[in-house]
């Protein structure tokens, strides 16, 4: 065999080595959607002040049983502010409080959620906060007063002024006859 010969002979085999390892992985890759994950998520307001609660819901599908949901919320400055794992509900649906905002400063919050780690979509939201806005108390509920009961325990009925009169008892008008006078006989 002359050197080109060989030279060929080894430049095939080689090749044949370093391609048929690659080509093995492609009857075992995944199909594109056996785990694409989706999610969505909202929140309950878009601008927050100092004390406020920041509500979070959203939805991940498909669901997996024993998977957890990620809440990235990062700053202006990408940096990290709450990153916390959720569990999602059978449903799909899940919910999370943001209740700490004490190291927050006056700005846009980039909130994510991510269901997975790879070949995901990840759902975002955009929310404000201005720690000088403080949160306003919650109305106080005035209770309904309920009705006044009756000694055997029935509601005793509110009637307007009409229909009091209406019930009141009916006076009787007396009829007066004239008297006749007469005259004493005398004996």
């Amino acid at each position: 065999m002359n050197k080109f010969a060989k030279f060929a002979t080894f430049s095939i085999l080689g090749l044949a080595l370093l391609i048929t390892p690659h080509a093995s992985h492609a009857y075992y890759a995944a199909t594109p959607t056996a785990n694409k994950f989706t999610t969505t998520v909202t929140a309950n307001k878009k601008s927050y002040g100092a004390g406020e609660s920041i509500e979070l819901s959203g939805q991940a599908t498909p669901y997996e049983e024993g998977r957890k949901l990620s809440i990235i919320v990062r700053d202006g400055a990408s940096n990290i502010m709450v990153l916390k794992t959720v569990p999602v509900n059978p449903d799909g649906t899940y919910t999370y409080s943001i209740t700490d905002t004490s190291t927050w400063k006056k700005g846009t919050y980039n909130v994510a959620a991510q269901y997975g780690s790879s070949d995901v979509n990840i759902g975002t939201t955009i929310v404000s906060f201005d720690p000088s806005v403080k949160a306003e108390p919650a109305p106080v509920a005035t209770p309904t007063p309920e009705p006044t009961k009756k000694a055997d325990d029935e509601p005793v009925k509110k009637t307007s002024e009409k229909q009091a009169k209406k019930a009141e008892p009916k006076k009787v008008k007396e009829v007066k006859k004239p008297v006749k006078k007469t005259k004493p006989k005398k004996n």
